[in-house]
């Protein structure tokens, strides 16, 4: 697999992704800042730690002013490079499994394009110079940004960072709102404690437990970056991303919002929507973004996605309309869609997955092509797209009743590249 992605450089370490490796990246990355700061954190990982010195010895051979602001959540460093208008760089996988390590530059607190760093990297033509090193707290500022105008949200909150970056700020972040923490796993882990570090329902089965047993108001997971959030009810219920978006958009007043094409049409149902292919570059500024991979966005603080933002937000929506998170959740409309992830062993049986899926579903309508393939019907809608972040194919289907929903996982079946 190639390791420069759509949105991002990331891939197993050390097979696809290694010191020496991580070491050209970074000359690479410094050749394109041109002697600018650069500010850089890091996850947890096992890898993250291996590439790092590397990482930074090349950055520092191009001659650039290092500033590194140390494991903390992706947010911190990308809000960096947007108070200071300069680069940055986080080395996280975000949520794959514990062996991958990756590297994401920034650019005034936006994704740089993996494929200029490549250009770069490829031509070995690097920048040379005496750089310097330095260590600064920029979490400080991140959470006094995130948490700022809000307090006396005073909610029991259980929380699994699962031994990311996320773990030591959100418990900092949701003190300082007056909330009362309370940490599934209180300590950082290289592997995660062996979990995938991604939220999900089938990741939140202890997390749920966890919330009833301590009498919790709300569980949140984070991912392995704290880019990434689920949230649970008091009662350990997992909550749909596409809900807690709802409820963002209704007791927010958000009058606009741009969201991925994987998302299901009812958004259409409570605010004007803007739907654009998966992916970080493609929602950052958004007043309000979202992607049901449970990415949020608020423009009004930072470009970047966040997990500890949103996080803090649900609990001034909490207080501002007096209601529990399971009384939230009751008002919003039942939503009918699935995805399905597909594994697949490399490029090329994804790419005859695509061409195999776009042919069948040509056979049922008109074929969008804003991302992956996508089939609209009047009562529903299947998508097929490709990760750009893991060797998968997602396969979505949404139905406006349960009905509709069941006929159209009925031809997403039909149509699922792995036939």
């Amino acid at each position: 697999m190639d390791i420069f992605k759509a949105y991002d450089i990331r891939g197993l370490y050390p097979q696809e992704l290694n010191e020496e490796i991580a070491g050209d990246i970074g000359r690479a990355i410094g050749s394109m800042a041109r002697k600018k700061t650069i500010y850089v954190g890091n996850d947890t990982r096992v890898g993250t730690y291996k590439i790092k010195d590397s990482f930074l010895r090349g950055l520092l051979s191009t001659g650039v002013r290092v500033i590194d602001v140390g494991m903390a959540p992706i947010a911190v460093p990308a809000l960096a490079s947007f108070d200071n208008k300069t680069y940055s760089v986080c080395i996280t996988a975000s949520h794959n499994p514990p062996q991958y390590t990756g590297i994401l530059p920034f650019y005034m607190g936006k994704s740089v394009r993996p494929q200029k760093v490549k250009e770069i990297y490829e031509s070995k033509s690097f920048l040379t110079g005496k750089g310097s090193l330095k260590k600064k707290d920029y979490q400080t500022k991140y959470l006094l940004r995130i948490t700022k105008g809000m307090k006396d949200l005073k909610f029991k909150v259980g929380v699994d960072a699962m031994g990311g970056s996320g773990t030591f700020a959100s418990k900092l972040a949701l003190n300082i709102v007056g909330a009362e923490p309370k940490l599934l796993h209180p300590n950082i882990s290289m592997d995660f404690f062996g979990m995938t570090p991604e939220p999900s329902r089938e990741h939140m089965v202890e997390l749920s437990k966890f919330v009833v047993e301590n009498h919790l108001d709300v569980g949140v997971q984070l991912d392995g970056d704290a880019d990434r959030l689920d949230f649970t009810d008091e009662f350990g219920n997992f909550i749909d991303p596409v809900t807690s978006a709802l409820m963002f958009i209704k007791y927010m007043k958000i009058k606009e919002a741009i969201i991925n094409v994987s998302c299901p049409s009812i958004f259409k149902r409570f605010t004007n929507v803007k739907f654009v292919p998966v992916g970080r570059p493609n929602m950052e500024g958004a007043k309000f973004g979202f992607e049901t991979s449970s990415h949020y966005y608020f423009g009004d603080y930072f470009p970047a996605s966040d997990a500890l933002l949103p996080m803090v937000l649900m609990l001034n929506v909490m207080k501002t309309s007096g209601k529990r998170m399971s009384e939230l959740v009751k008002e919003m409309p039942k939503v009918y869609y699935e995805i399905v992830p597909i594994r697949m062993k490399d490029d090329n049986e994804i790419n005859s997955a695509m061409k195999s899926a776009e042919k069948e579903m040509e056979k049922y309508g008109k074929v969008d092509r804003t991302d992956g393939v996508k089939v609209y019907f009047d009562n529903g809608s299947v998508l097929v797209r490709r990760s750009e972040t893991e060797p998968l194919i997602r396969v979505f289907y949404e139905g406006v009743d349960e009905g509709s929903f069941l006929k159209m996982k009925e031809l997403a079946y039909k149509i699922m590249p792995w036939k």
